[in-house]
């Protein structure tokens, strides 16, 4: 898969307000992105958050 494709899907999904990693996972996925995991968000999003595309803050689960 193409990342340029994937990032580019991110900051779409980031400009409608703040949102979690799963959340983005899920998105993708009802978009059809079947094979994209919580793991390669999570790996897409630092490498946006190092060409300060986005601010990351991380929160500890509530279970």
């Amino acid at each position: 898969m193409f990342k340029g494709l994937l990032e580019g899907c991110f900051l779409e999904i980031i400009t409608a307000g703040e949102t979690y990693g799963y959340k983005i996972t899920r998105r993708l996925n009802t978009l059809g992105f079947a094979d994209v995991v919580d793991g390669t968000v999570y790996t897409i999003l630092a490498r946006l958050e190092k060409k300060n595309f986005v601010d990351i803050e991380k929160k500890t689960s509530a279970s």
